[in-house]
């Protein structure tokens, strides 16, 4: 089973993202759910690092671990781009892995913190 948790500031907006497992649907390169988990972090990381007022700090250990956090440079605490990102990209990751946790309940699991 996939394990992602989704941590966001008070306002709602992506702090940092932890998935760890592998889902198991099916053999190594055919899984779609590891798949679909995959390209929904993978695409929200290469959000977060297009904008130039947001630090990304990433971390993979290994096959099957990942994670990710996003901070406001300091020149950028203002940013109205910037925040709406943040809370897009958090947005996505919390809708993206509840549908597949909906229609994959054994292979993924999502738990949402607050910050």
């Amino acid at each position: 089973m996939i394990l992602v948790e989704l941590l966001c500031r008070e306002d709602g907006s992506f702090l940092s993202c932890k998935a760890k497992g592998h889902a198991g649907y099916s053999s190594a390169g055919t899984d779609i759910v590891c798949s679909a988990v995959t390209i929904l972090l993978r695409t929200s990381c290469q959000v977060l690092s297009g904008v130039s007022g947001i630090n990304l700090e990433t971390k993979i250990k290994s096959r099957g671990t990942l994670f990710f956090r996003a901070d406001k440079k300091e020149t950028f605490l203002d940013s109205e781009e910037v925040s709406t990102t943040l809370k897009c990209v958090a947005d996505y990751i919390k809708k993206g892995i509840e549908t597949l946790s909906l229609e994959y309940p054994k292979y993924v699991s999502l738990m949402v913190k607050k910050a």
